[in-house]
Protein backbone atom coordinates (compact mmCIF):
# COMPACT_ATOMS: atom_id res chain seq x y z
CA UNK A 1 0.00 0.00 0.00
CA UNK A 2 2.31 3.31 -1.29
CA UNK A 3 1.25 6.75 0.23
CA UNK A 4 -1.19 7.92 -2.39
CA UNK A 5 -3.36 4.80 -1.68
CA UNK A 6 -2.75 5.85 2.43
CA UNK A 7 -3.74 9.80 1.64
CA UNK A 8 -6.99 8.22 -0.45
CA UNK A 9 -8.09 6.03 2.46
CA UNK A 10 -7.34 8.91 4.92
CA UNK A 11 -9.57 11.64 2.70
CA UNK A 12 -12.24 9.13 2.74
CA UNK A 13 -12.52 8.67 6.14
CA UNK A 14 -12.34 12.60 6.48
CA UNK A 15 -15.19 12.93 3.95
CA UNK A 16 -17.21 10.31 6.03
CA UNK A 17 -17.00 12.21 9.15
CA UNK A 18 -17.07 15.92 7.88
CA UNK A 19 -19.80 15.52 5.26
CA UNK A 20 -21.90 13.63 7.41
CA UNK A 21 -25.37 15.79 9.20
CA UNK A 22 -25.13 14.92 12.78
CA UNK A 23 -21.60 15.18 13.43
CA UNK A 24 -21.81 18.67 12.38
CA UNK A 25 -25.35 18.82 14.52
CA UNK A 26 -22.80 17.50 17.78
CA UNK A 27 -20.31 19.64 17.21
CA UNK A 28 -22.18 22.54 17.63
CA UNK A 29 -23.76 20.97 20.79
CA UNK A 30 -19.99 20.52 21.70
CA UNK A 31 -19.30 23.71 20.79
CA UNK A 32 -22.35 25.25 23.06
CA UNK A 33 -21.37 23.44 26.35
CA UNK A 34 -17.61 25.08 25.67
CA UNK A 35 -18.98 28.13 25.22
CA UNK A 36 -20.95 27.89 28.35
CA UNK A 37 -18.08 27.27 30.16
CA UNK A 38 -16.88 30.70 29.19
CA UNK A 39 -20.32 31.80 30.66
CA UNK A 40 -20.13 30.40 34.48
CA UNK A 41 -17.61 30.81 36.97
CA UNK A 42 -17.46 28.89 40.06
CA UNK A 43 -16.10 31.32 43.01
CA UNK A 44 -15.40 30.38 46.26
CA UNK A 45 -18.84 31.19 47.82
CA UNK A 46 -20.55 31.45 44.63
CA UNK A 47 -21.70 31.11 41.06
CA UNK A 48 -21.42 33.87 38.56
CA UNK A 49 -23.48 33.23 35.37
CA UNK A 50 -23.12 35.42 32.31
CA UNK A 51 -20.68 37.59 33.85
CA UNK A 52 -22.29 38.28 36.62
CA UNK A 53 -25.97 38.90 35.45
CA UNK A 54 -27.00 36.16 37.73
CA UNK A 55 -25.55 34.78 40.89
CA UNK A 56 -26.06 31.50 43.28
CA UNK A 57 -25.12 31.05 46.67
CA UNK A 58 -23.74 27.73 47.06
CA UNK A 59 -26.18 27.46 50.33
CA UNK A 60 -29.18 28.00 47.44
CA UNK A 61 -28.50 23.89 46.58
CA UNK A 62 -28.66 22.14 50.21
CA UNK A 63 -26.51 19.67 51.52
CA UNK A 64 -25.38 19.40 47.85
CA UNK A 65 -21.85 21.56 48.29
CA UNK A 66 -21.88 22.90 51.89
CA UNK A 67 -20.57 20.79 53.60
CA UNK A 68 -17.37 20.14 51.63
CA UNK A 69 -14.67 22.41 52.80
CA UNK A 70 -14.11 22.73 49.06
CA UNK A 71 -17.64 23.88 47.46
CA UNK A 72 -16.04 25.45 44.02
CA UNK A 73 -14.17 21.57 43.41
CA UNK A 74 -17.24 20.12 44.39
CA UNK A 75 -19.71 22.18 42.51
CA UNK A 76 -17.06 22.01 39.49
CA UNK A 77 -16.72 17.96 39.55
CA UNK A 78 -20.83 17.30 40.19
CA UNK A 79 -20.87 19.62 36.07
CA UNK A 80 -18.12 17.66 34.72
CA UNK A 81 -19.61 14.24 35.97
CA UNK A 82 -23.48 14.98 34.77
CA UNK A 83 -22.29 16.17 31.24
CA UNK A 84 -19.34 13.89 30.34
CA UNK A 85 -21.42 10.24 32.18
CA UNK A 86 -24.54 11.20 31.42
CA UNK A 87 -24.97 13.73 28.35
CA UNK A 88 -21.83 12.66 26.73
CA UNK A 89 -21.39 8.93 27.91
CA UNK A 90 -24.96 8.11 27.62
CA UNK A 91 -27.01 10.01 24.91
CA UNK A 92 -23.53 11.06 22.68
CA UNK A 93 -22.55 7.69 22.57
CA UNK A 94 -26.23 6.37 21.33
CA UNK A 95 -26.11 8.96 18.32
CA UNK A 96 -22.36 8.67 17.66
CA UNK A 97 -23.70 4.80 16.49
CA UNK A 98 -26.70 6.04 14.62
CA UNK A 99 -24.58 8.87 12.93
CA UNK A 100 -21.62 5.94 11.90
CA UNK A 101 -23.78 3.15 11.50
CA UNK A 102 -24.09 3.49 7.69
CA UNK A 103 -20.19 3.86 7.10
CA UNK A 104 -19.63 0.04 6.60
CA UNK A 105 -23.22 -0.64 4.68
CA UNK A 106 -22.26 1.63 2.19
CA UNK A 107 -19.21 0.50 1.41
CA UNK A 108 -20.72 -2.87 0.50
CA UNK A 109 -23.40 -1.38 -1.78
CA UNK A 110 -23.73 -2.94 -4.98
CA UNK A 111 -21.58 -0.92 -7.66
CA UNK A 112 -19.75 0.33 -4.85
CA UNK A 113 -18.02 -2.27 -3.79
CA UNK A 114 -17.14 -3.11 -7.07
CA UNK A 115 -15.40 -0.06 -7.54
CA UNK A 116 -13.82 0.08 -4.55
CA UNK A 117 -12.96 -3.43 -4.34
CA UNK A 118 -11.61 -3.13 -7.74
CA UNK A 119 -8.72 -0.87 -6.54
CA UNK A 120 -5.52 -2.72 -5.34
CA UNK A 121 -6.20 -2.51 -1.62
CA UNK A 122 -6.98 -5.14 0.68
CA UNK A 123 -10.76 -5.76 1.73
CA UNK A 124 -9.67 -5.61 5.93
CA UNK A 125 -7.78 -2.43 5.14
CA UNK A 126 -10.80 -0.76 3.48
CA UNK A 127 -12.94 -2.10 7.01
CA UNK A 128 -10.47 -0.77 9.08
CA UNK A 129 -10.48 2.27 7.26
CA UNK A 130 -14.24 2.87 8.17
CA UNK A 131 -13.45 1.40 11.79
CA UNK A 132 -11.35 3.82 12.15
CA UNK A 133 -13.41 6.95 10.24
CA UNK A 134 -15.99 6.08 13.45
CA UNK A 135 -13.30 6.65 16.25
CA UNK A 136 -12.19 9.46 14.52
CA UNK A 137 -15.80 10.90 14.61
CA UNK A 138 -16.04 10.47 18.13
CA UNK A 139 -12.35 11.49 18.92
CA UNK A 140 -13.09 15.23 17.29
CA UNK A 141 -16.21 15.45 19.28
CA UNK A 142 -14.72 14.19 22.83
CA UNK A 143 -11.50 16.37 22.48
CA UNK A 144 -12.99 19.45 21.37
CA UNK A 145 -16.11 19.49 24.51
CA UNK A 146 -13.50 17.44 27.11
CA UNK A 147 -10.31 20.05 26.06
CA UNK A 148 -12.52 23.31 25.82
CA UNK A 149 -14.24 22.93 29.12
CA UNK A 150 -11.25 22.53 30.43
CA UNK A 151 -10.30 25.76 29.42
CA UNK A 152 -13.40 27.39 29.93
CA UNK A 153 -13.38 26.45 33.80
CA UNK A 154 -9.51 27.26 33.95
CA UNK A 155 -9.71 30.83 32.48
CA UNK A 156 -13.22 31.70 34.17
CA UNK A 157 -13.00 29.55 37.75
CA UNK A 158 -9.58 29.62 38.04
CA UNK A 159 -10.33 25.75 38.62
CA UNK A 160 -7.44 23.51 36.81
CA UNK A 161 -8.62 19.58 36.99
CA UNK A 162 -5.91 17.94 34.73
CA UNK A 163 -7.49 14.43 35.61
CA UNK A 164 -10.76 15.47 33.81
CA UNK A 165 -8.62 15.29 30.27
CA UNK A 166 -8.59 11.40 30.65
CA UNK A 167 -12.74 11.86 30.08
CA UNK A 168 -11.94 12.33 26.10
CA UNK A 169 -9.98 8.90 26.51
CA UNK A 170 -12.88 6.72 28.19
CA UNK A 171 -15.30 8.40 25.72
CA UNK A 172 -13.16 6.95 22.70
CA UNK A 173 -12.79 3.79 24.26
CA UNK A 174 -16.65 3.04 24.80
CA UNK A 175 -17.18 3.89 21.26
CA UNK A 176 -13.87 2.12 19.83
CA UNK A 177 -15.71 -1.12 21.62
CA UNK A 178 -18.94 -0.51 20.53
CA UNK A 179 -18.04 0.72 16.82
CA UNK A 180 -16.51 -2.74 16.10
CA UNK A 181 -19.77 -5.11 17.20
CA UNK A 182 -21.38 -2.27 14.87
CA UNK A 183 -18.77 -2.93 12.01
CA UNK A 184 -19.26 -7.27 12.34
CA UNK A 185 -23.00 -6.77 12.49
CA UNK A 186 -22.86 -3.99 9.68
CA UNK A 187 -20.95 -6.47 7.69
CA UNK A 188 -23.28 -9.85 8.18
CA UNK A 189 -26.34 -7.94 7.80
CA UNK A 190 -25.65 -4.95 4.98
CA UNK A 191 -28.20 -3.20 6.97
CA UNK A 192 -27.50 -0.26 8.39
CA UNK A 193 -30.64 0.05 10.74
CA UNK A 194 -29.81 -3.47 12.52
CA UNK A 195 -26.44 -2.41 13.43
CA UNK A 196 -27.91 0.97 15.29
CA UNK A 197 -30.52 -1.18 17.35
CA UNK A 198 -28.15 -4.42 17.92
CA UNK A 199 -25.57 -2.05 18.69
CA UNK A 200 -27.41 0.26 21.14
CA UNK A 201 -28.79 -3.17 22.70
CA UNK A 202 -25.81 -4.47 23.49
CA UNK A 203 -24.90 -0.96 24.89
CA UNK A 204 -27.34 -0.83 27.22
CA UNK A 205 -27.27 -4.92 28.13
CA UNK A 206 -23.49 -4.49 28.96
CA UNK A 207 -24.03 -2.28 30.86
CA UNK A 208 -27.20 -3.78 32.84
CA UNK A 209 -25.61 -6.78 33.16
CA UNK A 210 -22.40 -5.62 34.82
CA UNK A 211 -24.73 -3.19 37.52
CA UNK A 212 -26.67 -6.63 38.17
CA UNK A 213 -23.54 -8.30 39.11
CA UNK A 214 -22.02 -5.46 40.89
CA UNK A 215 -25.30 -5.68 42.95
CA UNK A 216 -25.48 -9.86 43.23
CA UNK A 217 -21.98 -9.77 44.28
CA UNK A 218 -22.60 -6.78 46.88
CA UNK A 219 -25.44 -8.72 47.96
CA UNK A 220 -23.42 -11.91 48.46
CA UNK A 221 -20.54 -10.02 50.48
CA UNK A 222 -23.30 -8.11 52.66
CA UNK A 223 -24.90 -11.28 53.72
CA UNK A 224 -28.47 -10.73 51.95
CA UNK A 225 -28.15 -13.80 50.43
CA UNK A 226 -28.64 -15.75 53.47
CA UNK A 227 -31.50 -14.56 53.97
CA UNK A 228 -32.87 -16.39 50.27
CA UNK A 229 -31.70 -19.15 51.54
CA UNK A 230 -33.26 -19.24 54.99
CA UNK A 231 -36.69 -18.40 53.28
CA UNK A 232 -35.76 -21.69 50.84
CA UNK A 233 -34.71 -24.40 53.18
CA UNK A 234 -38.53 -25.26 53.84
CA UNK A 235 -39.46 -25.77 50.14
CA UNK A 236 -36.74 -28.92 49.35
CA UNK A 237 -39.22 -31.24 50.39
CA UNK A 238 -41.89 -29.66 47.14
CA UNK A 239 -41.89 -31.30 43.89
CA UNK A 240 -38.95 -31.83 41.44
CA UNK A 241 -39.66 -29.62 39.19
CA UNK A 242 -40.36 -26.80 41.71
CA UNK A 243 -37.35 -24.32 41.61
CA UNK A 244 -36.57 -23.01 45.01
CA UNK A 245 -35.84 -19.63 45.49
CA UNK A 246 -32.03 -20.11 46.83
CA UNK A 247 -31.99 -22.38 43.20
CA UNK A 248 -33.35 -19.85 40.75
CA UNK A 249 -30.89 -17.33 42.28
CA UNK A 250 -28.07 -19.41 42.13
CA UNK A 251 -29.30 -19.95 38.13
CA UNK A 252 -29.27 -16.01 37.62
CA UNK A 253 -26.03 -15.51 39.05
CA UNK A 254 -24.30 -17.99 36.86
CA UNK A 255 -26.05 -16.45 33.97
CA UNK A 256 -24.89 -13.06 34.66
CA UNK A 257 -21.71 -13.93 35.84
CA UNK A 258 -20.88 -15.57 32.08
CA UNK A 259 -22.45 -12.71 30.49
CA UNK A 260 -20.26 -10.24 32.01
CA UNK A 261 -17.12 -12.61 31.31
CA UNK A 262 -17.82 -13.07 27.38
CA UNK A 263 -19.19 -9.29 26.90
CA UNK A 264 -17.13 -6.47 27.18
CA UNK A 265 -17.25 -4.33 30.76
CA UNK A 266 -18.37 -0.67 28.88
CA UNK A 267 -19.73 0.08 32.37
CA UNK A 268 -16.12 0.18 33.29
CA UNK A 269 -15.22 3.12 31.53
CA UNK A 270 -16.21 5.72 33.57
CA UNK A 271 -14.80 3.49 36.78
CA UNK A 272 -11.27 3.76 34.55
CA UNK A 273 -11.66 7.49 34.18
CA UNK A 274 -12.15 8.18 38.13
CA UNK A 275 -9.11 5.71 38.84
CA UNK A 276 -6.89 7.40 36.29
CA UNK A 277 -8.09 10.82 37.58
CA UNK A 278 -7.69 9.94 40.71
CA UNK A 279 -4.02 9.29 39.89
CA UNK A 280 -3.37 12.88 38.27
CA UNK A 281 -4.80 14.65 40.69
CA UNK A 282 -2.28 13.30 43.68
CA UNK A 283 -5.16 12.38 45.33
CA UNK A 284 -4.21 11.06 49.55
CA UNK A 285 -4.39 7.59 49.49
CA UNK A 286 -7.51 6.15 50.93
CA UNK A 287 -6.92 4.89 54.44
CA UNK A 288 -7.90 1.23 55.57
CA UNK A 289 -7.12 0.12 58.71
CA UNK A 290 -8.25 -3.98 59.55
CA UNK A 291 -7.73 -6.12 62.50
CA UNK A 292 -8.28 -9.81 62.31
CA UNK A 293 -9.48 -9.29 58.91
CA UNK A 294 -12.42 -6.83 59.94
CA UNK A 295 -12.41 -3.05 59.50
CA UNK A 296 -11.32 -0.74 62.13
CA UNK A 297 -10.65 2.39 60.52
CA UNK A 298 -11.75 3.25 57.01
CA UNK A 299 -10.92 7.03 54.91
CA UNK A 300 -12.10 7.82 51.52
CA UNK A 301 -9.72 10.88 51.41
CA UNK A 302 -11.08 13.59 48.35
CA UNK A 303 -9.63 16.29 50.18
CA UNK A 304 -5.70 17.55 48.52
CA UNK A 305 -5.52 20.34 51.41
CA UNK A 306 -5.01 17.02 54.09
CA UNK A 307 -1.63 15.18 53.92
CA UNK A 308 -1.61 12.30 56.05
CA UNK A 309 1.85 11.34 57.91
CA UNK A 310 1.54 7.52 58.08
CA UNK A 311 0.39 5.04 60.35
CA UNK A 312 -1.59 2.01 61.04
CA UNK A 313 -3.14 0.00 64.18
CA UNK A 314 -0.59 0.27 66.04
CA UNK A 315 -0.46 4.60 65.90
CA UNK A 316 -4.07 4.52 66.10
CA UNK A 317 -3.83 2.55 69.57
CA UNK A 318 -1.34 4.36 70.42
CA UNK A 319 -0.55 8.09 69.73
CA UNK A 320 -2.68 8.15 66.89
CA UNK A 321 -2.93 8.43 63.05
CA UNK A 322 -2.46 11.96 62.20
CA UNK A 323 -3.65 14.04 58.91
CA UNK A 324 -1.96 18.01 58.42
CA UNK A 325 -3.77 20.83 56.78
CA UNK A 326 -1.13 22.34 53.83
CA UNK A 327 -2.60 25.73 53.77
CA UNK A 328 -1.30 28.64 55.25
CA UNK A 329 -3.32 28.49 58.14
CA UNK A 330 -2.25 24.71 58.87
CA UNK A 331 -3.88 22.69 61.67
CA UNK A 332 -4.29 18.83 62.52
CA UNK A 333 -6.20 16.33 62.45
CA UNK A 334 -5.68 13.28 64.99
CA UNK A 335 -7.97 10.01 65.22
CA UNK A 336 -7.01 7.42 67.97
CA UNK A 337 -8.52 4.35 69.40
CA UNK A 338 -8.91 2.85 73.74
CA UNK A 339 -10.91 0.50 75.22
CA UNK A 340 -13.76 1.77 75.94
CA UNK A 341 -14.26 3.34 79.68
CA UNK A 342 -16.65 1.60 82.10
CA UNK A 343 -18.52 2.57 85.21
CA UNK A 344 -19.97 0.80 88.00
CA UNK A 345 -24.02 1.66 88.79
CA UNK A 346 -25.50 1.60 92.25
CA UNK A 347 -26.15 -1.64 91.60
CA UNK A 348 -23.20 -2.92 91.29
CA UNK A 349 -24.15 -3.81 87.91
CA UNK A 350 -20.73 -2.55 85.14
CA UNK A 351 -21.69 -0.14 82.12
CA UNK A 352 -19.66 1.04 79.58
CA UNK A 353 -19.77 4.48 79.33
CA UNK A 354 -22.03 6.33 76.52
CA UNK A 355 -20.58 9.08 74.20
CA UNK A 356 -23.04 11.37 76.26
CA UNK A 357 -21.13 10.38 79.40
CA UNK A 358 -17.85 10.89 78.30
CA UNK A 359 -18.60 14.33 76.33
CA UNK A 360 -19.98 16.32 79.74
CA UNK A 361 -16.79 15.09 81.26
CA UNK A 362 -14.91 16.39 78.62
CA UNK A 363 -17.05 19.53 78.77
CA UNK A 364 -16.46 19.82 82.67
CA UNK A 365 -12.81 19.63 81.59
CA UNK A 366 -12.77 22.19 79.04
CA UNK A 367 -14.98 24.73 81.51
CA UNK A 368 -12.64 23.94 83.86
CA UNK A 369 -9.71 25.00 82.32
CA UNK A 370 -10.72 27.80 80.17
CA UNK A 371 -13.86 28.96 81.74
CA UNK A 372 -16.33 29.12 79.09
CA UNK A 373 -19.06 27.02 78.12
CA UNK A 374 -18.51 24.99 74.90
CA UNK A 375 -20.70 24.02 72.14
CA UNK A 376 -21.84 20.59 71.93
CA UNK A 377 -22.81 19.10 68.61
CA UNK A 378 -24.27 15.34 67.10
CA UNK A 379 -22.17 15.30 64.04
CA UNK A 380 -23.97 13.72 60.93
CA UNK A 381 -23.68 9.66 60.23
CA UNK A 382 -21.96 9.09 63.14
CA UNK A 383 -23.46 8.47 66.88
CA UNK A 384 -21.17 10.27 69.05
CA UNK A 385 -20.49 13.57 70.30
CA UNK A 386 -18.36 16.44 69.63
CA UNK A 387 -17.18 19.37 71.62
CA UNK A 388 -16.01 22.61 69.96
CA UNK A 389 -14.22 25.01 71.81
CA UNK A 390 -11.81 28.15 71.80
CA UNK A 391 -8.42 28.43 73.47
CA UNK A 392 -8.01 32.08 74.82
CA UNK A 393 -4.51 33.73 74.02
CA UNK A 394 -2.18 34.10 71.55
CA UNK A 395 -1.68 30.12 70.31
CA UNK A 396 -1.47 29.82 66.50
CA UNK A 397 -4.14 27.24 66.49
CA UNK A 398 -7.07 28.84 69.55
CA UNK A 399 -9.27 26.23 68.07
CA UNK A 400 -10.60 22.75 69.28
CA UNK A 401 -12.77 20.25 68.09
CA UNK A 402 -12.84 17.24 69.88
CA UNK A 403 -15.59 14.23 68.44
CA UNK A 404 -15.93 10.99 70.68
CA UNK A 405 -17.96 8.02 68.86
CA UNK A 406 -18.32 4.61 70.62
CA UNK A 407 -18.58 1.44 68.83
CA UNK A 408 -18.82 -1.96 71.23
CA UNK A 409 -15.89 -1.91 73.58
CA UNK A 410 -13.93 0.88 71.94
CA UNK A 411 -13.75 4.53 72.17
CA UNK A 412 -12.72 6.29 68.76
CA UNK A 413 -11.72 10.16 68.90
CA UNK A 414 -11.11 12.87 66.42
CA UNK A 415 -9.16 15.96 67.74
CA UNK A 416 -8.77 18.98 65.45
CA UNK A 417 -6.36 21.75 66.31
CA UNK A 418 -7.26 24.27 63.70
CA UNK A 419 -6.89 28.45 63.14
CA UNK A 420 -9.57 30.71 64.09
CA UNK A 421 -12.31 31.09 61.34
CA UNK A 422 -11.61 27.53 60.58
CA UNK A 423 -14.92 26.07 62.56
CA UNK A 424 -18.83 27.79 62.20
CA UNK A 425 -18.58 27.44 65.60
CA UNK A 426 -15.74 30.00 65.73
CA UNK A 427 -17.55 32.50 63.33
CA UNK A 428 -20.55 32.70 64.97
CA UNK A 429 -20.77 33.12 68.93
CA UNK A 430 -21.00 30.19 70.77
CA UNK A 431 -24.44 29.73 71.77
CA UNK A 432 -25.18 28.71 75.49
CA UNK A 433 -26.91 25.57 76.58
CA UNK A 434 -30.13 27.28 75.69
CA UNK A 435 -29.42 26.55 72.14
CA UNK A 436 -28.90 22.91 72.52
CA UNK A 437 -32.21 20.49 72.61
CA UNK A 438 -32.76 17.16 74.46
CA UNK A 439 -34.00 13.73 72.33
CA UNK A 440 -34.09 10.52 73.90
CA UNK A 441 -32.58 7.68 71.41
CA UNK A 442 -32.47 3.64 71.74
CA UNK A 443 -28.96 3.14 73.06
CA UNK A 444 -26.33 1.13 71.11
CA UNK A 445 -27.07 -2.26 72.82
CA UNK A 446 -30.81 -1.56 72.82
CA UNK A 447 -31.77 -2.37 76.09
CA UNK A 448 -32.50 1.16 77.60
CA UNK A 449 -32.74 4.89 76.24
CA UNK A 450 -30.08 7.42 76.07
CA UNK A 451 -30.41 11.05 76.66
CA UNK A 452 -28.40 12.84 74.04
CA UNK A 453 -28.02 16.72 73.37
CA UNK A 454 -28.56 17.74 69.85
CA UNK A 455 -27.95 20.86 67.78
CA UNK A 456 -31.00 21.39 65.87
CA UNK A 457 -29.07 23.63 63.16
CA UNK A 458 -27.84 21.63 60.28
CA UNK A 459 -25.56 24.92 59.25
CA UNK A 460 -23.16 24.97 61.83
CA UNK A 461 -21.22 22.26 59.73
CA UNK A 462 -21.37 24.23 56.40
CA UNK A 463 -17.53 24.46 55.30
CA UNK A 464 -16.46 22.78 58.24
CA UNK A 465 -13.30 21.00 57.73
CA UNK A 466 -13.57 18.74 60.56
CA UNK A 467 -17.24 17.60 59.22
CA UNK A 468 -15.84 17.47 55.86
CA UNK A 469 -13.09 14.82 56.94
CA UNK A 470 -16.01 12.31 58.68
CA UNK A 471 -18.03 12.60 55.35
CA UNK A 472 -15.40 10.50 53.97
CA UNK A 473 -14.54 8.50 57.67
CA UNK A 474 -16.68 5.48 59.20
CA UNK A 475 -14.97 3.39 62.43
CA UNK A 476 -15.41 0.00 62.95
CA UNK A 477 -17.75 -0.58 59.77
CA UNK A 478 -16.98 -1.71 56.04
CA UNK A 479 -18.32 1.71 54.83
CA UNK A 480 -18.31 -0.21 51.28
CA UNK A 481 -20.87 -2.35 52.03
CA UNK A 482 -23.03 0.57 52.31
CA UNK A 483 -23.63 0.99 48.82
CA UNK A 484 -23.46 -1.67 45.81
CA UNK A 485 -21.49 0.78 43.73
CA UNK A 486 -19.25 2.52 46.22
CA UNK A 487 -18.41 -1.40 47.35
CA UNK A 488 -17.89 -1.78 43.74
CA UNK A 489 -15.45 1.34 43.16
CA UNK A 490 -14.02 0.61 46.77
CA UNK A 491 -12.83 -2.92 45.08
CA UNK A 492 -11.79 -1.97 41.52
CA UNK A 493 -8.09 -1.14 41.14
CA UNK A 494 -5.03 -2.08 39.10
CA UNK A 495 -3.62 -4.32 41.19
CA UNK A 496 -7.09 -6.13 42.28
CA UNK A 497 -8.38 -9.86 42.21
CA UNK A 498 -9.64 -10.62 38.90
CA UNK A 499 -13.17 -9.92 39.09
CA UNK A 500 -12.39 -6.25 39.96
CA UNK A 501 -8.95 -5.64 38.27
CA UNK A 502 -8.97 -2.38 35.85
CA UNK A 503 -6.82 -4.57 33.99
CA UNK A 504 -8.79 -7.97 33.17
CA UNK A 505 -11.75 -4.98 32.64
CA UNK A 506 -9.61 -3.42 29.73
CA UNK A 507 -8.16 -6.80 28.04
CA UNK A 508 -11.21 -8.48 28.09
CA UNK A 509 -12.92 -5.41 26.61
CA UNK A 510 -10.50 -5.28 23.77
CA UNK A 511 -10.33 -9.55 22.76
CA UNK A 512 -13.99 -8.60 22.44
CA UNK A 513 -13.67 -5.88 19.96
CA UNK A 514 -10.80 -7.86 18.46
CA UNK A 515 -13.23 -10.56 17.83
CA UNK A 516 -15.41 -8.39 16.48
CA UNK A 517 -13.30 -7.42 13.66
CA UNK A 518 -11.90 -11.08 13.09
CA UNK A 519 -15.32 -12.07 12.43
CA UNK A 520 -15.85 -9.01 9.70
CA UNK A 521 -12.88 -9.79 8.04
CA UNK A 522 -14.04 -13.60 7.87
CA UNK A 523 -17.43 -12.60 6.58
CA UNK A 524 -16.13 -9.76 4.00
CA UNK A 525 -13.70 -12.18 2.31
CA UNK A 526 -16.71 -14.83 1.79
CA UNK A 527 -18.59 -12.27 0.17
CA UNK A 528 -19.31 -12.39 -3.56
CA UNK A 529 -19.64 -9.00 -4.75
Amino acid sequence: MNRNTIRALLADARYQVFDNVVFRILLVVAALIVALSFCVSFGQDQISIFFGTWTLDYSDFGGLVRSSSDPRGTSVQVVQKAIIELIAGTFGIMLCIAATAFFTPRLLEKGSADNIFSKPVGRFTLLLSRYFAGIFFVAVLSLLMVFGMQAGLSTMSDYNDWGFLWSAVTLVYTYAILQAFSVMVATISRNSVASILLTMMLFMFTGCTNSAWVGLEWARQSGMTDMIEEESAGQEEKASDDTSPAEAFDLMQSIVYVCRSVLPRTGDADMLARKLRRTIEGRPADVVIKEDDKPVFNLISGDTGLEFQGGGLAELDGAGLVWKFTNEGGGSIRVTREPRPTTTTSSGRERKLSARDLARQLREKVIAEHGQVALLLAPPDHRGRRTDWRIAGDSPLPLRSHLIITKGDYLFQVVSELPAGALAADRENLPDEGSVTVETRESEDGEEGETVEVETSSSVFDLDPVQDFLLGASFAVDPSLANADQWYESKFDWDAEWDFNAFVSIGTSLAFTLVMLAISFWRLRRMDF
